[in-house]
Protein backbone atom coordinates (compact mmCIF):
# COMPACT_ATOMS: atom_id res chain seq x y z
CA UNK A 1 0.00 0.00 0.00
CA UNK A 2 1.44 3.37 -0.99
CA UNK A 3 1.91 6.22 1.46
CA UNK A 4 -0.81 8.21 -0.32
CA UNK A 5 -3.34 5.41 0.15
CA UNK A 6 -2.31 4.93 3.80
CA UNK A 7 -2.87 8.64 4.47
CA UNK A 8 -6.24 8.56 2.69
CA UNK A 9 -7.28 5.46 4.63
CA UNK A 10 -6.18 7.07 7.90
CA UNK A 11 -8.23 10.19 7.19
CA UNK A 12 -11.26 8.08 6.26
CA UNK A 13 -11.01 5.94 9.40
CA UNK A 14 -10.62 9.02 11.60
CA UNK A 15 -13.65 10.63 9.95
CA UNK A 16 -15.76 7.49 10.41
CA UNK A 17 -14.76 7.29 14.08
CA UNK A 18 -15.90 10.87 14.59
CA UNK A 19 -12.56 12.35 15.51
CA UNK A 20 -13.03 16.11 15.94
CA UNK A 21 -9.98 17.18 14.00
CA UNK A 22 -8.01 15.16 11.57
CA UNK A 23 -4.33 15.75 10.89
CA UNK A 24 -2.92 14.02 7.84
CA UNK A 25 0.82 13.80 7.69
CA UNK A 26 2.35 14.32 4.33
CA UNK A 27 5.47 12.42 3.53
CA UNK A 28 8.41 13.83 1.61
CA UNK A 29 7.69 15.02 -1.91
CA UNK A 30 8.38 12.55 -4.66
CA UNK A 31 11.91 12.88 -5.88
CA UNK A 32 12.27 14.71 -9.15
CA UNK A 33 13.20 12.43 -12.02
CA UNK A 34 14.98 15.14 -14.02
CA UNK A 35 17.18 18.14 -13.34
CA UNK A 36 18.19 21.19 -15.36
CA UNK A 37 18.54 20.65 -19.08
CA UNK A 38 17.32 17.03 -18.69
CA UNK A 39 13.87 18.47 -17.81
CA UNK A 40 13.49 20.43 -21.05
CA UNK A 41 10.43 19.29 -22.97
CA UNK A 42 9.08 17.17 -20.10
CA UNK A 43 5.83 17.46 -18.12
CA UNK A 44 6.44 18.89 -14.61
CA UNK A 45 3.65 16.72 -13.17
CA UNK A 46 5.04 13.48 -14.56
CA UNK A 47 8.60 14.36 -13.52
CA UNK A 48 7.72 15.13 -9.87
CA UNK A 49 8.40 18.86 -10.20
CA UNK A 50 4.99 20.26 -9.17
CA UNK A 51 5.65 19.84 -5.44
CA UNK A 52 7.75 22.65 -4.02
CA UNK A 53 7.36 24.89 -7.07
CA UNK A 54 6.85 28.63 -6.72
CA UNK A 55 5.65 31.53 -8.83
CA UNK A 56 8.45 33.80 -10.07
CA UNK A 57 6.27 36.28 -11.99
CA UNK A 58 2.88 36.58 -13.68
CA UNK A 59 1.18 38.34 -16.60
CA UNK A 60 -2.50 38.61 -17.44
CA UNK A 61 -5.29 39.85 -19.62
CA UNK A 62 -7.61 41.44 -17.07
CA UNK A 63 -10.63 43.46 -18.12
CA UNK A 64 -13.73 44.73 -16.35
CA UNK A 65 -15.69 41.88 -17.93
CA UNK A 66 -14.71 38.44 -19.24
CA UNK A 67 -12.57 37.11 -20.66
CA UNK A 68 -9.66 36.89 -18.26
CA UNK A 69 -6.46 34.93 -18.81
CA UNK A 70 -3.35 34.69 -16.64
CA UNK A 71 0.01 32.98 -16.94
CA UNK A 72 2.40 32.20 -14.10
CA UNK A 73 6.11 31.57 -14.55
CA UNK A 74 6.71 28.61 -12.22
CA UNK A 75 10.07 27.36 -10.93
CA UNK A 76 11.16 24.30 -8.99
CA UNK A 77 14.61 24.50 -7.40
CA UNK A 78 14.97 20.70 -7.10
CA UNK A 79 14.28 20.25 -10.81
CA UNK A 80 16.06 23.47 -11.79
CA UNK A 81 13.35 24.02 -14.38
CA UNK A 82 10.55 26.47 -15.23
CA UNK A 83 7.22 26.23 -17.00
CA UNK A 84 4.19 28.38 -17.81
CA UNK A 85 0.97 27.69 -15.91
CA UNK A 86 -2.22 29.27 -17.27
CA UNK A 87 -5.76 30.02 -16.08
CA UNK A 88 -8.70 31.58 -17.92
CA UNK A 89 -12.33 32.56 -17.61
CA UNK A 90 -14.49 29.48 -18.32
CA UNK A 91 -15.57 29.04 -21.94
CA UNK A 92 -12.63 30.97 -23.42
CA UNK A 93 -9.76 29.31 -25.24
CA UNK A 94 -6.27 30.76 -24.87
CA UNK A 95 -2.62 29.97 -25.54
CA UNK A 96 0.35 29.99 -23.17
CA UNK A 97 4.01 29.50 -23.90
CA UNK A 98 7.41 29.25 -22.24
CA UNK A 99 10.36 30.85 -24.03
CA UNK A 100 14.04 30.28 -23.28
CA UNK A 101 16.81 32.33 -24.86
CA UNK A 102 20.55 32.60 -24.48
CA UNK A 103 21.25 35.77 -22.46
CA UNK A 104 24.41 36.73 -24.36
CA UNK A 105 22.95 36.98 -27.89
CA UNK A 106 19.19 36.39 -27.44
CA UNK A 107 19.29 33.20 -29.55
CA UNK A 108 16.16 31.07 -29.14
CA UNK A 109 16.94 27.90 -27.17
CA UNK A 110 13.44 26.54 -26.48
CA UNK A 111 9.84 27.56 -27.18
CA UNK A 112 6.84 25.47 -26.13
CA UNK A 113 3.27 26.66 -26.76
CA UNK A 114 -0.02 25.02 -25.88
CA UNK A 115 -3.59 25.88 -26.78
CA UNK A 116 -6.01 25.48 -23.90
CA UNK A 117 -9.44 24.58 -25.30
CA UNK A 118 -12.71 26.08 -24.16
CA UNK A 119 -14.03 24.40 -21.06
CA UNK A 120 -16.49 25.06 -18.27
CA UNK A 121 -13.83 25.39 -15.59
CA UNK A 122 -10.84 27.49 -14.65
CA UNK A 123 -8.61 24.43 -14.34
CA UNK A 124 -4.94 25.27 -14.71
CA UNK A 125 -2.89 24.01 -17.64
CA UNK A 126 0.86 24.04 -18.04
CA UNK A 127 3.50 23.81 -20.70
CA UNK A 128 6.41 21.42 -20.84
CA UNK A 129 9.44 22.56 -18.85
CA UNK A 130 12.42 24.61 -19.88
CA UNK A 131 15.38 23.26 -17.94
CA UNK A 132 17.67 25.81 -16.39
CA UNK A 133 21.11 26.20 -17.92
CA UNK A 134 23.78 28.77 -17.15
CA UNK A 135 23.60 31.85 -19.36
CA UNK A 136 19.92 31.48 -20.26
CA UNK A 137 16.82 33.55 -19.55
CA UNK A 138 13.21 32.38 -19.44
CA UNK A 139 9.76 34.00 -19.59
CA UNK A 140 6.11 32.88 -19.79
CA UNK A 141 3.44 34.44 -22.01
CA UNK A 142 -0.34 34.32 -22.44
CA UNK A 143 -2.17 35.18 -25.65
CA UNK A 144 -5.23 37.40 -25.50
CA UNK A 145 -8.39 35.26 -25.48
CA UNK A 146 -10.05 37.68 -27.92
CA UNK A 147 -7.18 39.21 -29.95
CA UNK A 148 -5.17 36.44 -31.63
CA UNK A 149 -1.48 37.17 -31.88
CA UNK A 150 -1.41 39.70 -29.03
CA UNK A 151 0.68 38.44 -26.08
CA UNK A 152 1.43 39.57 -22.54
CA UNK A 153 4.55 38.15 -20.94
CA UNK A 154 6.32 37.99 -17.62
CA UNK A 155 9.69 39.63 -17.23
CA UNK A 156 12.70 37.63 -18.34
CA UNK A 157 14.08 35.58 -15.46
CA UNK A 158 17.75 34.78 -15.20
CA UNK A 159 19.42 32.93 -12.34
CA UNK A 160 22.74 34.33 -11.21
Amino acid sequence: MTARWRRALGVLVAALLGVGSVVATIGPAEAASCKGSNCTGKDPGVQGCLGGDSTIDSADWATASPPYAEVLLRYNSSCKAMWAKGFSTPWYAYDIKIVKRRASDDALLYNHRITVPRSGSESPHWTKMAGWTSGSKIKACVESPIDAGVWRCTSWFQLA
